[in-house]
């Protein structure tokens, strides 16, 4: 269960480093995995030396139902009483490019003050989703911020069809420089891309998908429920 090799890699990283560095994505679909780490795991994981941050965001109203911060508020930080001097977010601003340099700012100050250095390698997991086009985080196929190669952060506009539009995204440079990489699918409807990306039906995608792009320097690894492995729910 992917609860269960949480716990394992962030008391790794903890014993080891004295605390463990977590980016969370949004959505729907880690929701029951975030009420497990907070309720039937929480005595387990080491919530008092975990640093919380986000993998990406959308670009709507800050107090929209669906910001990807609202998930993690609602089942992680209230209910676990999270001090806000752990859990870093895209923060609220004018634009959203401002919000993603702030963002950026507060990452490579955490990373400095840490003794991370300043390229990007600061996580020791993040937890990641697929969409069923292959994109990730919210790095989409054909989009620039899939170039970026110093920023940690970039503002992405997705691809048309896709709302709401505008997102807010860690980068590669920062998601291949995590340490554990773990990605979870999870529905019928996923099928198909983890078919693509798992299964061996084709080589690499020329270009590769996004979610192909991304490897942790210690271990990638997915998770996925029977109807995304099968295709029938």
């Amino acid at each position: 269960m992917m609860a269960d090799t949480l716990v394992r890699l962030s008391n790794q990283a903890a014993g080891a480093a004295g605390f463990v560095t977590l980016a969370l994505s949004g959505g729907a679909t880690p929701r029951r995995l975030y009420t497990l780490l907070a309720t039937a795991y929480r005595s387990r994981f080491p919530w008092d030396r975990t640093f919380i941050f986000q993998v990406d965001e959308r670009w709507v109203p800050w107090d929209s139902p669906d910001r990807n911060a609202r998930l993690i508020r609602e089942t992680l930080i209230r209910p676990l009483k999270l001090p806000s001097e752990r859990v870093m977010l895209f923060p609220p601003a004018a634009s959203p490019e401002a919000s993603a340099r702030e963002y950026e700012s507060t990452l490579r100050a955490f990373a400095a003050g840490h003794g991370l250095g300043d390229k990007g390698a600061f996580l020791d997991i993040a937890v990641l989703g697929v969409g069923r086009d292959g994109h990730t985080a919210s790095l989409f196929p054909g989009t620039p911020a899939l170039a970026a190669e110093s920023a940690w952060t970039a503002v992405v506009h997705a691809p048309a069809g896709v709302t709401p539009p505008i997102r807010l995204t860690l980068t590669l440079p920062v998601l291949n420089r995590t340490r554990q990489v773990l990605i979870l699918a999870m529905g019928a409807r996923k099928h198909a891309v983890v078919r693509r990306v798992l299964h061996g039906d084709s080589k690499l995608e020329d270009p590769p998908l996004p979610v192909q792009r991304v490897r942790g320097r210690e271990g990638t690894a997915w998770f996925l429920d029977r109807a995304a492995w099968e295709g029938a729910d």
